[in-house]
């Protein structure tokens, strides 16, 4: 079975839009990473991204009142808030091929986390100790935390963990 670490689920937001009454409309999820910094910061001052896929953003852009892209956040008092953000501020790979929006932002004083890249899966290597940084396999197990609009939760963002088998 894969190993699903509980402080993922803080990890992820949701991302829309408004349209002309002001109304959030869900358009994707997004994910709160974190890259280690130069050795004379603080591990609770690491540079934090939120990531996305670039159709996402381009949605917002297209369908949205005023290219504002707005995420839906979970507070620490229990509730849920809509944080606006400048569509300028995500930046999509040159690489039309690589679908990923980033926007470099904190978490700040919300009920979420940013996931250090050290623990992800990349380059297709399963970097930790466990696994002996050997290469992603036919047959690995692998879970994501994401929100599916369906699902969204009526006063906090509600993420869902999906475990799937690498199949060729």
């Amino acid at each position: 079975m894969a190993y699903f670490p509980p402080d993922l689920l803080k990890c992820v937001a949701f991302i829309g839009y408004k349209d002309q009454t002001g109304k959030f409309h869900f358009a994707g999820s997004a994910f709160w990473v974190s890259r280690k910094g130069p050795e004379d910061i603080k591990d609770e001052y690491r540079p934090a991204y939120l990531s996305t896929a670039a159709l996402v953003i381009e949605k917002v852009r297209t369908d949205g009142r005023d290219s504002r892209v707005w995420v839906r956040l979970n507070t620490t008092g229990g509730t849920q808030a809509e944080v606006e953000t400048p569509s300028q501020c995500w930046q999509t790979h040159p690489d039309k091929n690589v679908d990923v929006a980033v926007m470099k932002i904190g978490v700040g004083d919300y009920d979420h986390a940013a996931w250090p890249l050290e623990w992800c899966v990349i380059g297709d290597k399963l970097d930790t100790i466990e696994s002996g940084d050997r290469g992603v396999e036919l047959g690995d197990e692998i879970c994501f935390a994401g929100l599916f609009h369906p699902h969204a939760g009526q006063r906090r963002n509600l993420p869902i963990v999906r475990v799937g088998t690498v199949a060729g």
